[in-house]
């Protein structure tokens, strides 16, 4: 043998694999093959799901302002009423304060793992991505959150570490299926903090206690006044309060869903041994119809 493949008609055929074709190979641990077309499918499911995070996030601080606003006494004066420093005063309070400076650092995670699953799209449909880039700024960002554990920013710092090779083409394709295994505890450490953010955070404490607050406000407004026309406004103010935390719980659990649906599908195609390329679809395709269903009713209730 001269040059390495001449002799060998095998050889020649390896060598005009597509790198997409290598990547989805190498998706699945103990597999030769993976198909290609339904883990970009299911991973561009993922990265539009969490592309909607980023106003779930947003309003966690949000929520404590409305609470606080909500609560806020009600001047005597009548040329007082309407203050146009009300809501800032609101924003100025301690805890409004801490969720504000937490903000940039969870945003930071969920742009990292959105980079992620775009990423992985993109190489799974064309075997290249320019994704990932600038990933390390965000990392870095992250890391200034005191809300989070060390093994979530270590996870992010995994992440993005990956990310950061792939987008250099500093990979080497060999290597792809050792680092690809490896990113599932990151990336479901990072799924995990999410979720922490979003449901306990934000569904079961912020969002319960600006409900609470604003539901004793104005309950507090109608016992002190007796004229009708009053109670009758008081009563829309807060019915429309209601009808917005609704709305922004809805969201919310439609995101938490998509987040463990997510994981699932992830964990599936990590998990999964022995398995042929002809059964890839039908494994991935339930997670990326529920992505997808999910989709619309986050959007729906932004």
């Amino acid at each position: 043998m001269t040059d390495g493949s001449r002799g060998f008609p095998i050889l020649r055929r390896l060598r005009r694999v597509t790198p997409a074709a290598v990547l989805v190979a190498c998706l699945l641990p103990a597999t030769g093959c993976v198909d290609s077309e339904a883990v970009s499918k299911f991973a561009t499911q993922a990265h539009d799901a969490l592309t909607l995070g980023q106003p779930v996030l947003e309003d966690l601080a949000e929520s404590c302002i409305r609470a606080h606003v909500a609560e806020a006494p009600v001047p005597a004066d009548k040329f007082k009423l309407f203050d146009p420093n009300l809501r800032a005063t609101a924003a100025a309070d301690p805890a409004c304060v801490g969720f504000a400076q937490d903000q940039p650092g969870e945003l930071a995670i969920l742009k990292v793992l959105t980079d992620y699953f775009g990423a992985l799209s993109q190489l799974a449909a064309t075997g290249t991505t320019a994704t990932g880039k600038s990933t390390s700024s965000s990392a870095e960002t992250a890391q200034k959150n005191p809300g989070e554990t060390q093994d979530v920013l270590k996870a992010v710092s995994g992440l993005a570490g990956f990310l950061g090779k792939v987008a250099s083409n500093g990979y080497r394709e060999r290597a792809l299926e050792k680092a690809l295994r490896d990113q599932k505890d990151n990336v479901d450490a990072v799924i995990g903090a999410l979720r922490e953010i979003v449901q306990n955070r934000y569904e079961n404490t912020e969002l319960k206690t600006e409900q609470q607050v604003i539901t004793r406000a104005d309950g507090d407004l109608l016992g002190a006044n007796d004229d009708t026309a009053t109670k009758a406004l008081l009563r829309a103010q807060w019915q429309n309060s209601m009808d917005l935390i609704d709305k922004k719980q809805a969201a919310a659990d439609a995101f938490v869903k998509a987040l463990d649906t997510m994981q699932q599908g992830y964990d599936a195609l990590s998990n999964t041994p022995s398995l042929k390329a002809k059964d890839v679809p039908s494994l991935v395709q339930p997670y990326t119809d529920s992505l997808s269903s999910l989709i619309p009713s986050i959007e729906k209730a932004l």
